[in-house]
């Protein structure tokens, strides 16, 4: 090699030292910025696994249904509907989807922080922090009352599933005396609480509406032991709820030991001679009905009643379209009352769970429920309750359904076959009321949103007392455009 290709191999090599001293880093730092940037463009990065867990920016999923690992990982949730995952802290199993209809179905786990917008917050679930619901997010809250561990400022919006004992970590108000500051989510429906002044003046008030299911608002019956009036006083949630947290204690919070108090705005009452005593008691509500004792009971010999407009959710009395938009008259199996035909012990004690569940509005949430899970695609069928295959006529495995969805099922599936079956004509018990049957049933269908398709007539489960020609039922089939979807994102 000649001294010219030796001078000009040693001017590269220190050109490129030179080079790589002045760029070098810049150029990796640019790099690494470009491949960053390429994972957030294709969501790596925002899911890591860590064990059998996946962390989500601060929280960590610790068990994964409803999409693969892959996808999981894989999917840009910065730039979807699901970013509020990234702004949260949490703990605990999701279900998911990422096609289609992108949400997350369920929870189940502890909630720290952040707004959550999922579908179901499940059964054995905690609330420890953040905010439930939005403007556009209306989730259920599935777990008992006490797993709500923040203020109930932070409820938002939503379903909430009274499980009872209290509502959003607010015990219920006990009977008797009341010496003490409560929260007004403490009164229940039903309840009345009488308050005695110094000047020998007693006001009353009784809750008639709470928070609760998908009802938002509180209404209260107020008589006025001064002037005698009584007024109906009604509140939105938003109302009580107030502008923060110092508005909300303000407008909840009710303390008849202070000796400050002169008015108690809520309820618009005039206290300022002074409070005397006051208690609360149930007032004007029933349980279920007594189930005799004995081993010789003649159970055939009496036959229950109950009136079919008081079971909320199913609007019997609501009057029905006809062609054209135009209201029918209501048909006279929804006038008067239902009787029903109790055979045994063991029905009567079934007949009473269903009937406390009406009068308590379990069956009314169990309802919301199972809606929005049809709606959402979890419910594919009847599955194991074959007293709703008149519903649904199709099976289904319900394998996507949260054990919440799947109790609200079996509790339905007990009205059906406790409730609607055991309507006979009244003093027949050999003769079904196969009219009061098939109202309640269209009633039912029709608040569970399912179409009904006139198809030949379905045979009833063995044991089943309803003869019904109500064809097979479809659901409304949000699975099926999910699954037209999937195919046509995949071509």
């Amino acid at each position: 090699m000649s001294s010219h290709d030796d001078k000009l191999k040693n001017l590269k090599e220190s050109t490129d030292a030179v080079f790589s001293e002045l760029f070098g880093s810049k150029a990796r730092a640019a790099k690494k910025a470009m491949k960053q940037r390429a994972q957030e463009l294709s969501g790596q990065g925002q899911v890591t696994k860590k064990g059998n867990d996946y962390v989500i920016g601060n929280s960590v999923v610790t068990k994964l249904n409803g999409v693969s690992e892959e996808v999981f990982m894989d999917y840009d949730f910065k730039n979807s509907p699901l970013r509020w995952l990234l702004d949260a802290k949490f703990k605990g199993e999701l279900t998911i989807k990422l096609t289609g209809q992108v949400e997350v179905t369920s929870f189940n786990g502890v909630w720290f922080d952040g707004i959550f917008k999922g579908k179901f917050f499940g059964g054995v679930s905690k609330f420890a922090g953040g905010q439930f619901g939005d403007t556009d997010a209306k989730p259920a809250f599935l777990p008992k009352h006490d797993q709500w561990k923040a203020s109930p400022y932070f409820f938002f919006d939503g379903i909430i599933e009274e499980t009872g004992g209290g509502i959003l970590g607010v015990d219920n108000l006990a009977p008797g005396e009341i010496d003490y500051s409560f929260n007004l989510l403490a009164i229940k429906p039903g309840q009345t609480i009488t308050i005695n002044l110094n000047d020998g003046t007693s006001h009353s008030v009784t809750c008639i509406k709470r928070l609760g299911g998908n009802n938002r608002m509180f209404s209260y019956d107020v008589v006025d032991g001064r002037t005698g009036n009584k007024q109906r006083v009604t509140y939105d949630w938003s109302d009580i709820r107030g502008a923060d947290k110092v508005s909300f204690h303000k407008n909840t919070t009710i303390n008849f030991q202070s000796p400050s108090l002169k008015e108690i705005k809520v309820f618009k009452l005039d206290v300022s001679s002074g409070i005397k005593s006051a208690s609360v008691a149930l007032a004007g509500t029933t349980g279920p009905v007594s189930e005799p004792e004995g081993e010789n009971v003649d159970y055939a010999a009496t036959q229950q009643v109950y009136d079919l407009a008081k079971i909320p959710g199913l609007n019997v009395k609501q009057q029905q379209r006809g062609p054209g938009g135009k209201m029918l008259p209501l048909p006279p199996e929804a006038k008067g009352k239902a009787y029903f035909y109790i055979p045994d012990a063991s029905y009567m004690k079934k007949y009473n769970e269903v009937v406390s569940n009406i009068k308590s509005g379990i069956f009314q949430k169990d309802i919301s429920i199972v809606r929005s899970a049809i709606k959402n695609g979890l419910i594919n069928g009847y599955g194991t309750n074959p007293y709703l295959k008149p519903i649904f006529g199709e099976q289904g495995d319900n394998k996507e359904a949260p054990k919440e969805v799947k109790e609200s099922l079996s509790r339905i599936n007990d009205f059906v076959r406790f409730f609607v079956d055991r309507m006979h004509v009244q003093g027949d018990n050999n003769q079904e009321d196969e009219a009061r049957q098939k109202l309640v049933m269209d009633k039912l269908r029709s608040a569970l949103g399912v179409q009904k398709q006139p198809e030949s007539p379905e045979q009833q489960p063995s044991g089943g007392k309803t003869k019904e020609k109500m064809g097979k039922i479809k659901l409304k089939n949000e699975i099926r455009g999910l699954v037209g979807k999937i195919i046509a994102d995949n071509m």
